[in-house]
Parts: structure tokens; sequence; C-alpha cells
């Protein structure tokens, strides 16, 4: 019997290995010839990336208008509707100075809410084609570069790009620094655009110099955003008292009657949460299974690629998200306002870049 039992597991744990490496086999043709593609011809390449993350797009729009999800599902979008043409009138007194946290208003006087949408969906096209060409430079294992793939795809990410939102502006210049030779120089549009996206800035660079640029960006939102810095003050000496959840299936605990303890517990188990996924065991809602889908790729692809990838760059990730926990207001708005470091940075740090060196600050060698 027990010699049946032992010939018997012999069986099935050669099934399952041949069964791995055929699955393997069936999926390194393809990839192996992208890479080809992407040495031989990058111009071909780097199109064939923005028609798949563009029929993503397409297919994603075509998904959410079937369950009745139109472009105004979210309040930001009616905001800038209906206020686009009185905030640009009022930047002709206020001069540049008043261009920032208004640019996106500007954008949607000037192009109207389909031409917005457009170029938000053509930017977050053109954005996934340039990480995806970073990708497949890489020879990476296969189940590694699926993984990197589906966060780079994520569908909140994409989810954001057809809608009449500021989300697609930001991951774009986020992923510009990042990806592109011109470094930092894009955190100035960046900030116009979101002059909160300051708290961004500490993540892009090596972490001997978070703190640093840390104490530099809330000295920016000092002498830039007063009305920023008030709030942040707020909620460093008093406690975060914002109304924190704004949708019924949020059921996360924000901590908020611990006062300052509370931001300090959420900034610790927030990113945890996240990025592992497990906030959808405490929140099981069908309109985060796509975002938890996406934090599931992102521990198999640390875990593929935990010999390769730059740790130093995870970890960076995970300060910026716990920045973001401190002040956020609320785990979905929380989710929303993480998703550049959780999705474009991570996925630098997830190819193994170095975060950005003095050097490679200002349009040197990236």
């Amino acid at each position: 019997m027990e010699k049946h039992n032992e010939q018997l597991l012999i069986i099935i744990g050669t099934v399952v290995v041949f069964r791995r490496q055929l699955i393997s086999q069936v999926l390194k043709s393809p990839i192996e010839n992208v890479r080809f593609l992407q040495r031989a011809r990058p111009e071909i390449a780097f199109l064939i990336y923005l028609t798949v993350a563009s029929s993503m797009l397409l297919l994603l729009h075509f998904l959410e208008t079937s369950f009745g999800l139109d472009k105004r599902t979210h309040i930001d979008s009616q905001t800038y509707i209906d206020k686009a043409s009185g905030v640009c009138k009022d930047l002709i007194d206020l001069g540049i100075a008043g261009l920032p946290n208004r640019a996106m208003y500007c954008v949607v006087d000037v192009l109207g809410e389909n031409g917005t949408i457009f170029l938000n969906s053509a930017l977050v096209a053109f954005s996934s084609a340039l990480m995806m060409a970073s990708l497949f430079k890489r020879k990476l294992p296969i189940f590694g570069v699926l993984a990197v793939l589906a966060i780079i795809l994520a569908p909140y990410r994409l989810h954001l790009g057809i809608h009449l939102l500021k989300d697609s502006f930001i991951q774009f210049f986020v992923c510009m620094a990042v990806f592109s030779k011109f470094g930092s120089a894009w955190l100035v549009p960046l900030v116009i655009f979101r002059p909160g996206a300051l708290i961004y800035a500490p993540s892009l660079f090596r972490l001997r110099y978070f703190a640093f640029i840390l104490l530099l960006s809330v000295l920016g939102v000092y002498l830039l955003f007063p009305g920023g810095w008030a709030l942040l003050l707020q909620v460093i000496t008093e406690g975060n008292n914002l109304q924190f959840v704004f949708q019924e299936y949020d059921n996360i605990p924000t901590f908020q009657q611990f006062g300052p303890l509370g931001d300090l517990l959420r900034a610790l188990v927030w990113p945890a949460l996240l990025l592992t996924g497990a906030f959808f065991v405490i929140s099981p809602a069908a309109l985060f299974v796509p975002i938890a889908f996406t934090s599931l790729c992102t521990l198999g692809a640390v875990y593929v690629l935990r010999t390769s990838l730059n740790w130093e760059g995870v970890v960076l990730v995970y300060l910026g998200v716990a920045a973001i926990a401190y002040i956020a207001p609320g785990f979905t708005g929380f989710i929303r306002y993480s998703y550049p470091l959780v999705t474009v940075v991570l996925v630098s740090a997830l190819l193994g870049r170095q975060p950005l060196n003095w050097r490679q600050a200002f349009c040197i060698d990236r």
C-alpha cells in the first residue's frame, strides 16, 4: 500500500512538473519574439505596445459602459465640467502663479470633455508602452514578465485613464521622471497639475536622499501652498479629522479614533494591505476585485524576481505609500493617490532600475 502511494505521488509530481514546463514552453516563444523585435526594431515594438494598451483601454471602456459606468462616474469629473470655464477666466487675473492645481481645468476648457478623455487615454497608453519597452529589454523569467505586465496594464490604472480625471497626467509625469532621460525635470508639470504630488518626489530618488527630499517637499508645500501647509500641520499636531469613508463598500479601519497615533497606525498598516491585497479580506467588495488582483500580481512579481529586483526601490515605494496613508482621506482615496507609486515606480524597481541620483536628476543619463 505504501509503495502504491509512493508511486502515485511520483506520478502526480511528474504531471505537475511536465504541465509547468509545457506552459513555460507555450509562453516562451511569443515573449522571446517580442524581445527580439525590441532589440531589432524598437520603434515597431513600441507601436505594438501602444496598440495593446489602446486595445485594453477600449475593451475596458466597452465593459464599463455595458455595466452602466459612464464617463462622469467620479465626482471630480463633474466638478471639472462645471468649473472649467470660470477657473480659466480667473487665471487671467492670477497669472502663471495661479496655474498650480488649476491646470486640469484649463485642459478641460480647451479640449472639452471628450477631447480631454481622449488625451487621458493617450497618456496612459504611451506611459504603458514606455514601461513595456523597458520590460522587454530585460531577460526575465516568464512568470515575472507576465506579473509585471499585469501591473503595467492594471485595470484600475486603465480605468482612471478613460475618465475625466487628472490621474492620467500624474501617472504620465511620474513615468517620464522614472523611465525617460529627463529625470526630475518632469516634477515641474507634475506639481503644476497636482501640488500634493510633491509627496511622490522622495520615492523617486535614492534612499539616502529620502529625508532630504521629503524636507524639501514639505518646504515646497509651506512656501507655495499655504492652505496645504495649514492642513498638513493640523494633521501632524492634532490628528486627521477629515471625513474618511466615501464609499459604502469601504470597510477598511481608519484608526481615526486614536488621534495622531491612529495616523501612524494607518501609515504602517494601509501600505501592507494595499501591496499584498489583504484589504480584500476585510472589505470583499466587487469593485475592489481588480485592485486586489493587481496586488496579487505584485506579490508574485516580487517573489519571482526577488533576486534581480531593486529592493531599495521597493522600500522607497513602501515609504511613499506610508506617507500618503498618513494624510489620506479614506482607503479608496488612498488607493487612487498611491497608484503612481504602486504601479509606475514599483515596476521600475521590479525591473531592477536604480532610483534617481543627483547626476540623473536633471536630463543626464537614464
